[in-house]
């Protein structure tokens, strides 16, 4: 069960249907070019940020290209994986469309402070202790 591998580490808990898009998430993130997010919704991706040197230009680049997409619907509710640790800059842009909850590596020095804004915003977050970086 991989949900005995991770920490939930918000006051919120995932609930199931955000655990079974964040395990698919993580599952194409682990596929994806560093640096890697993928929203995810019902099991399908909406949008992919990758090949950026930072997480949040990932993150802009995932939600800028829902919104060209057409899929600016499919973010509230959606969920994020990102293969490597996150900082806390990083939830603002998230929150504001949408994404609901997170899984990600965590082990970065803001851990901390990220965790207390996800809880500030109700998301849930999920640690895996794992990054999943590919460099290829």
């Amino acid at each position: 069960n991989y949900r005995e591998a991770t920490a939930v580490v918000t006051e919120r808990q995932p609930t199931k249907g955000e655990w079974r898009d964040m395990l698919f998430s993580w599952r194409v993130a682990a596929h994806t070019r560093s640096n890697a997010v993928v929203i995810a919704k019902d099991e399908a991706a909406v949008a992919i940020g990758t090949g950026k040197q930072e997480r949040i230009d990932a993150i802009e680049d995932a939600l800028g290209k829902a919104v060209r997409k057409g899929h600016k619907g499919d973010l509230p509710g959606s969920v994020l994986a990102s293969d490597g640790f996150m900082l806390k800059d990083n939830i603002s842009p998230l929150y504001d469309e949408g994404v609901s909850a997170i899984i990600q590596p965590g082990g970065g020095l803001s851990d901390q402070a990220l965790i207390e804004e996800a809880n500030k915003k109700g998301m849930a977050m999920v640690f895996t202790g794992e990054r999943v970086f590919s460099h290829f």
